[in-house]
């Protein structure tokens, strides 16, 4: 017997949809822009009330981007759930956590998905909570670009310019970091001390920027012909200032394309920690010049008090980064050198193997009505966005979840060791000075996917088992010899608590660093491949890593 006559009955009457989204967007104004909210749909097909949800869906995610988490179920076989996967599409264009599902009829399929809906409005709770004192955090209050919009080619009211011309909104200065100093170092600046015109030292009417030369003195600072007769800047205590960062290493040139800059507003991505906007240098006649790229800053108000802190914010990111391309120089030259330890017939084979990149990132320190603001800038990466593993044991690919206790999300404090303790090592070099010989065996399965994985595990061994750099994430390009190259950015680095290395003490890589647990969590679903035999490293035993 039929009970349900799907054949023959149909909903009538009004339905919920309106009604739901009527309370959330009701919710969501009274709690304002530290609430995190999570919307279930569960529907026998297309709604009986009318509106249009999808929009209604996309204006909620616009306003509270993943703050936001919205799951679909449809529970019939042969239905229409057009509207529902319309209401995701919308939510996920605009930052938000949205997904639909079709279970089996039974319990067990729809347990799974109320167990993922649960961890996932969990995660948001989190993300919005101080981690020590528990304290609601704010969300800053920015609109997020629509997902699959085509980029601009040219300025538009949507992008906020700072130019050498302008008296309110300019660059002031761009700093980049120091692996040897552990700090930031200042980018010589290509601009006129005096009138901040971009200079150029080779006369060429195309480039529509000023002639110029450096100082005499201190051949760190840029003075433009019309400037230079009247300057006072020669011997001055700013050059002697400019002329020792230079000898110190303080003030470094890298080679950009101007200082004339444009950031757009609406977000381009976000993050659990950051936001992100496109960026741009600008010709002086306004155009986009070089390569796109990115702006990040941090995702909350609290975060963005005195200058200091917002250096202070960028500072350990900038160290976690050049800490992880200083390994991955490191890999990349160990599997370099895995030649003198093979026949000639097996070099270009060795050649092909993937390396391993990051990015390496900037600090821009903008005037911006009369405050000092600073964004951390790098290249956009192209192509295919990936997360090969995590901070806590995920890998790509592998279903294996991480054993031992925990919570749902793996985000419980460590406590810190004592600094003063006996334990700390009285080495200060924290790299071992040998590379490891290969482990015999067929190499049956040296496979490009295994090659992050085993910079991890290279990373802690490297380190003396003090570090490791996880989170790998960014694209995979084509390279030289008809290899592969790994482009990341946003590493994580595990620092261990005992045993330290005294060049560490003051070494911090953010909340991110989970420590032994980190280190732990990584040996408990890694398993060496060929890669890691290729590069000596030997399979370990997880309790080392406690």
């Amino acid at each position: 017997v039929d009970l349900r006559e799907w054949s023959t009955i149909r909903p009538s009457g009004r339905g919920n949809y309106g009604p739901a989204l009527d309370l959330a967007e009701k919710v969501l104004k009274l709690k304002g822009s530290n609430c995190a909210l999570s919307l279930l749909f569960i529907s026998d097909g297309r709604p009986s009330d009318r509106g249009k949800f999808g929009a209604r869906v996309g204006a909620l995610a616009q306003l509270y981007r993943r703050r936001l988490t919205i799951c679909c179920i449809g529970m019939a076989q042969d239905e229409d759930f057009s509207v529902l996967n319309d209401m995701v599409t919308e939510a996920q264009n605009y930052g938000a956590v949205a997904s639909f599902h079709k279970p089996l009829l039974d319990t067990q399929s729809l347990s799974n998905i109320m167990t993922s809906f649960a961890t996932s409005l969990t995660l948001s709770k989190t993300e919005l909570t101080h981690s020590g004192s528990g304290a609601n955090k704010v969300v800053k209050d920015v609109l997020p670009e629509r997902k699959g919009a085509p980029d601009d080619e040219c300025v538009t009211d949507e992008w906020k310019v700072y130019g050498n011309h302008g008296q309110d909104q300019y660059v002031r200065r761009i700093w980049s970091w120091s692996y040897v100093k552990n700090n930031f170092v200042h980018l010589k600046d290509s601009r006129c001390i005096h009138c901040y015109e971009e200079c150029v030292t080779t006369f060429s009417v195309s480039c529509g920027r000023k002639m110029g030369l450096s100082c005499p003195h201190c051949q760190s600072c840029m003075l433009c012909m019309d400037c230079m007769e009247t300057s006072d800047h020669v011997q001055s205590k700013a050059c002697y200032r400019s002329l020792k960062d230079a000898r110190i290493g303080q003030m470094v040139y890298i080679d950009l394309p101007s200082f004339s800059v444009a950031l757009k507003t609406p977000i381009f991505e976000e993050g659990a920690e950051r936001i992100v906007h496109k960026f741009r240098f600008l010709d002086e006649r306004g155009n986009f010049v070089g390569r796109k790229m990115v702006a990040k800053e941090s995702r909350f108000v609290e975060e963005e008090g005195s200058y200091q802190q917002r250096m202070d914010y960028h500072r350990e990111f900038m160290r976690t980064q050049a800490l992880a391309s200083e390994f991955a120089k490191k890999f990349n030259a160990a599997l370099d050198s895995l030649v003198s330890h093979f026949d000639e017939e097996y070099h270009s084979w060795l050649q092909k193997m993937p390396r391993i990149t990051f990015l390496e990132p900037f600090v821009i320190e903008v005037i911006d009505g009369g405050e000092e603001f600073n964004r951390l800038v790098e290249p956009m990466l192209e192509g295919t966005y990936e997360k090969f593993n995590n901070n806590m044991g995920y890998v790509k690919g592998q279903s294996k979840s991480v054993a031992g206790p925990r919570n749902d999300l793996g985000l419980e404090a460590i406590e810190e060791e004592d600094e003063d303790g006996d334990d700390a090592e009285e080495e200060e070099d924290m790299f071992h000075a040998n590379e490891h010989e290969p482990i015999t065996c067929l190499y049956q399965d040296v496979d490009d996917r295994h090659f992050p994985q085993a910079f991890s595990h290279y990373s802690y061994v490297m380190s003396k088992k003090q570090l490791m750099v996880v989170d790998l994430q960014g694209v995979v390009e084509d390279a030289a010899e008809g290899g592969k190259r790994y482009v990341l950015t946003d590493p994580v680095v595990h620092k261990r608590r005992k045993r330290r290395i005294n060049k560490l003490r003051n070494w911090t890589f953010g909340r991110t660093d989970r420590g032994e647990r980190g280190m732990s969590a990584f040996f408990h679903t890694h398993k060496c491949s060929d890669v890691c035999k290729l590069l000596g490293l030997q399979e370990q035993i997880t309790s080392e890593a406690e």
